[in-house]
């Protein structure tokens, strides 16, 4: 069977750059769908969807006593994420994103 609307452009198992990761950021920020950000860059539909997964931080702020609490994708979180699954314990994220 031939799939003639095959979007992915890369080979697979190739890990998304810092570059793709950004992006992915950007467009999360601009509220544009995984499938819209996959084929923008030439990636599985789930490979954005996992990626989006791992990067994924809850953040919580007081306000007034009362909590908030904000979801975003960062790409720093998934790229630490992702190096902490291939090199264990002996690699740590050192960088902290500021909230707001």
């Amino acid at each position: 069977m031939m799939h003639l609307n095959d979007t992915t452009g890369c080979v697979k198992g190739q890990h998304l750059t810092l570059h793709e990761r950004i992006e992915i950021q950007t467009y999360k920020h601009l509220k544009y769908s995984n499938r819209f950000i996959a084929k923008a860059l030439g990636r599985s539909h789930s490979t954005i969807n996992d990626e989006i997964k791992r990067g994924t931080t809850v953040q919580k702020k007081l306000v007034n006593g009362n909590p908030i609490f904000h979801e975003a994708y960062y790409a720093e979180t998934a790229g630490g994420k992702m190096n902490l699954q291939m090199h264990g314990k002996e690699f740590f994220q050192t960088s902290v994103s500021t909230f707001f």
